[in-house]
Parts: structure tokens; C-alpha cells; sequence
């Protein structure tokens, strides 16, 4: 937990005993300490774009470029990854894996066939701890890490990039991430494809929202519906290439850590450029 949320949980819950001991209301009283300090906490926890826990990566800046930046969660797989990196060859995009361990592990072919395409690989935990990461002490969070990125690296230090399971962070993560010179990444746009059945409602859910220096949340693997794995990628990549838009892996400079709302939704990139 960064410093200024930490102080801003404290105050809060002081100010709940202030109002309890205080102004003699310990119903509001004890309804701040508790529910608006460690509310905040978890709201920093929980929310993938907040930045109280550690610094986020939500978006990138693309210059004149119309570009964005397609990240791929769960992989790899055996089905999937291979005909994903015939998709991205054909569309002459670059896209980030972000790696399960425990299954970069079982598919090592896989994970250097990435590689070899000219790919980037990211950390996405060892096990996929998606409902028990954000209550692991520093310990147990750090191994999650430890354990993944010897199977994703062929360098040390080549994996620079880390996102979460289901982007819910822990209270440890910050100090985790710096030690380990790594960024968390979240995303600009949720594709949707992990609960959707619709293939074509998740590509213009994505196409509606595109934007230069956009991250696209997207996944590969059994867990997504059987007419949706790679069809909705191979969508998205059809569609957002008929706009203009380049698929590119940005570099640290570019990183973006606030969350970017777009107000408006142009038809093209030509009609966002020109506005």
C-alpha cells in the first residue's frame, strides 16, 4: 500500500473514534471507522485503475499514432496460443501475453513460440489466485510472483510487466512490484470475452470504445466460451485494423497511471484526429 492511502485510511479511522468518543455517535461513528477506512482500502484493492495500492498502469500514450495495445490473460494453451500467433502474424500486430505460471510451466514450447514471434511476455501469477491473492501476506504474494517468472523468462529481467488475477491487488504489492522492477498492468477496455457468449456484442463492445493508447483486456484458454475463443480476437483485430488502428507494445515512456475517460465516441480514428 502506497503512503497516501495508507495515512488516508488512518485518518479516517481516527475520525470515526473522534465522532464515537467525541460527539457521543457511535453509530456513525463506528460506521466511518469501519466501513469508509477499510472501505477505501478494499475500493484500492479491488478496483483494477486505482492507484492507492501501487502505481497502474491504465493506458499509453501513442503519440500521433493510432495505435493500442492488446493484452492477452491465461495462456498459454495449447489450442489457443498457436493459432492466436498466426491471427497477430496476419494483422501484423504485437500483443502482450500475460502468463499463468503454474501453465507456462506444462507448455514451454509455447511460451518460446511467443517469444520467437515477437512477442511480450508478462507475469500473471503462478497459480491464477483469483479470489484469495488480495488476503496473501507478503510472503505468500511474493511467491506467486517468484514462482512464475522462471518459467516465462529466458533472461532474468526479461518479464518487466505483471497483472494480477482478475486485476485484484494485494496490500503488499507495491514494495513486491519495486523490488522485483516490475509495472502492474490493467486495462482501458474490458473486452468482456471471459463471461460473454456473443462474439460479435464483444467486438463492437471493444470497437465502440477503441482509442489511441487504449489497453484491451482479452483472454485465450478453455474458460472462455467455445464460439467465442478466438473468434472475438480475431474480430477485434479485423475490425480495430479496418479503422487505422496498429497493435503495438509500448514502451515504460509511454505508460500511462490514471484512469482515462473518454467522453465522446468518434466513428474512426480519422475522425478522432481530426477533432
Amino acid at each position: 500500500m502506497k503512503g497516501r492511502l495508507l495515512a488516508a485510511c488512518i485518518g479516517l479511522k481516527l475520525t470515526g473514534l473522534l465522532i464515537v468518543w467525541g460527539a457521543h455517535m457511535p453509530l456513525l461513528g463506528w460506521t466511518v471507522f469501519f466501513l469508509c477506512g477499510g472501505g477505501l482500502a478494499v475500493a484500492h484493492l479491488v478496483i483494477p485503475q486505482w492507484q492507492g495500492v501501487c502505481d497502474v498502469v491504465t493506458a499509453f500514450d501513442s503519440g500521433q499514432q493510432p495505435a493500442v495495445w492488446l493484452t492477452i490473460d491465461d495462456g498459454p494453451d495449447p489450442e489457443d496460443t498457436p493459432r492466436l500467433l498466426e491471427l497477430l502474424a496476419k494483422h501484423q500486430a504485437r500483443a502482450t501475453f500475460f502468463l499463468i505460471g503454474e501453465r507456462a510451466a506444462h507448455y514451454p514450447e509455447l511460451v518460446q513460440q511467443i517469444r520467437d514471434a515477437g512477442h511480450e511476455l508478462g507475469c500473471h501469477t503462478y497459480s491464477h489466485p483469483r479470489f484469495s491473492f488480495w488476503r496473501m501476506g507478503p510472503r505468500a504474494a511474493a511467491a506467486e510472483i517468484d514462482r512464475a517468472l522462471p518459467f516465462l523468462e529466458a533472461t532474468r529481467g526479461e518479464v518487466t510487466l505483471f497483472r494480477p488475477a482478475v486485476g485484484i491487488k494485494n496490500l503488499w504489492l507495491n514494495g513486491i512490484l519495486k523490488a522485483r522492477k516490475l509495472h502492474c498492468v490493467a486495462w482501458t477496455i474490458r473486452s468482456g470475452d471471459g463471461l460473454g457468449r456473443d462474439p460479435q456484442a464483444i467486438i463492437r463492445h471493444v470497437a465502440n470504445r477503441a482509442r489511441p493508447g487504449a489497453i484491451i483486456l482479452m483472454h485465450e484458454g478453455p474458460e472462455v466460451a467455445g464460439n467465442v475463443r478466438l473468434a472475438a480476437i480475431a474480430g477485434v483485430l479485423e475490425s480495430l485494423s479496418a479503422q487505422g488502428y496498429a497493435f503495438i507494445l509500448p514502451t515504460e515512456d509511454q505508460f500511462r497511471f490514471a484512469p482515462v475517460k473518454f467522453t465522446t465516441t468518434p466513428t474512426s480514428t480519422k475522425e478522432l484526429l481530426c477533432n
